[in-house]
């Protein structure tokens, strides 16, 4: 009797068994999986560099005459020797700008221009009755300039094929004659816009976007080469190409 129970008992013991081991496998492979992470995109540009030509619009700087006076005893007064009429002419320069985009739509930039306008004096009505003429110099300027833009757009993004912007900004302005024996210093301003279009980009590695740029702005300056103590103003257009990093 006691052999009989033994083996009775013992299927009934080993399908028990299976059936928990088939039911916890059953649970298990019912628990969620966790699901990987998206790969993180990578972060937008932040360092520009960019470069490009410009017209500088040209502005007059005046009139002067040049006086006597007369000897004592005669009628006496200002005699006019001649007049002058000065002004600078229009001409081409070259930019260079790097800028950090402190925002998605904000870049802090320096930049540094370079012209050589003409100097341009035409003398008339001389005392002596000499023909009218005009003398000329071409003047090496420099400016260095901190500005700030402002994009209306997400324009740091590549997906923004179209930004447009504007700007102001304050500089220091150094002019010299061709000959380098006058040299004046002064600062100038700037207020203007345009726009920034992107022509290509990747995810990773140098020069992540790329584009041109192109703008206006009205610019005025206290100081330089000049014949009276004013404020002067004039327009500049210009554009050029931008890398991003």
């Amino acid at each position: 009797m006691r052999s009989v129970r033994t083996s009775a008992c013992g299927p009934w013991r080993i399908s028990a068994v299976s059936g928990l081991a088939l039911l916890w496998t059953v649970m298990a492979s019912a628990q969620p999986r966790p699901v990987p992470a998206p790969p993180r995109a990578p972060a937008s540009p932040r360092l520009e560099i960019g470069g490009g030509v410009s017209w500088l619009g040209g502005y007059d700087l005046g009139s002067r005459d040049a006086t006597l006076t007369g000897n004592s005893g005669t009628q006496g007064g200002q005699v006019v020797l001649f007049s002058t009429d000065s002004e600078f002419g229009s001409g081409l320069g070259l930019d260079l700008q790097v800028g950090y985009w402190v925002t998605r739509r904000i870049v802090a930039q320096a930049g540094f221009a370079y012209g050589r306008p003409d100097l341009r004096t035409s003398i008339s009505g001389d005392f002596e009755q000499a023909p009218p003429t005009v003398a000329s110099d071409t003047l090496s300027q420099y400016i260095l300039e901190g500005a700030v833009r402002v994009h209306f757009l997400d324009g740091s993004r590549s997906r923004r094929a179209l930004s447009p912007y504007a700007s102001a900004g304050i500089g220091y302005l150094r002019q010299l004659t061709s000959d380098a024996f006058v040299v004046e210093t002064g600062s100038v301003y700037h207020v203007g816009g345009g726009v920034a279009w992107t022509l290509g980009s990747r995810p990773r590695g140098l020069g992540r976007v790329w584009g041109v740029r192109a703008g206006a702005r009205v610019s005025w300056r206290v100081g330089g080469v000049d014949v009276e103590d004013r404020t002067r103003t004039w327009p500049s257009a210009g554009g050029g190409l931008f890398v991003r990093f």
